[in-house]
């Protein structure tokens, strides 16, 4: 939460040396949270939704590889629509170390969020975890640890989640 001048609120948070939880799991799961703070988690799509209506916030990503090489990603805005309109993603623009995976062939900016039971499309049954999809994802910040080539925590960056060590979304209110 100290990251990149404080006052983040962490989202999500998966790390490998934690207690692993299930990011493959249902609708309801990932509306209300879960997981343990301590460890790895999802706030849940309603808390996300409450703390980025209110007000506008931008998002900050931290991940770090397995062999300890650590990249970092800022959106000037970021917010999810209500559950009726599939908690869609808006992002605002990127500064980073990295390039935008958001907005590439499979830009999922203003898509909704997809779980395996409740799917827009193929793509969160086949990359193994709730995420917003299109044509499934360059950037998939839920893939499985144990996840194969074709899902990429960052694509060009973390090619799968087996090369993922640890991932935070955060947020901070805009001032």
């Amino acid at each position: 939460m100290e990251s990149a001048g404080g006052g983040w609120t962490v989202i999500q948070h998966r790390n490998r040396d934690n207690p692993r939880v299930n990011f493959n799991t249902t609708w309801d799961e990932y509306k209300r949270g879960f997981g343990d703070v301590n460890g790895n988690y999802w706030i849940g799509n309603d808390a996300i939704r409450k703390l980025t209506t209110a007000y506008e916030n931008s998002l900050y990503i931290r991940m770090e590889s397995t062999k300890k090489k650590s990249y970092e990603v800022q959106y000037t805005l970021f917010s999810i629509s209500n559950e009726t309109d599939g908690y869609r993603l808006s992002l605002g623009q990127k500064s980073g170390n990295i390039a935008d995976k958001f907005r590439s062939w499979h830009e999922v900016v203003n898509h909704p969020f997809s779980t395996f039971d409740h799917a827009r499309n193929r793509c969160a049954a086949q990359c193994g975890s709730g995420w917003w999809y299109k044509n499934c994802a360059l950037v998939n910040l839920n893939a499985p640890f144990a996840g194969g080539p074709r899902d990429p925590v960052w694509e060009g960056i973390i090619s799968s989640g087996s090369d993922l060590f640890l991932s935070e979304m955060m947020i901070k209110r805009k001032h």
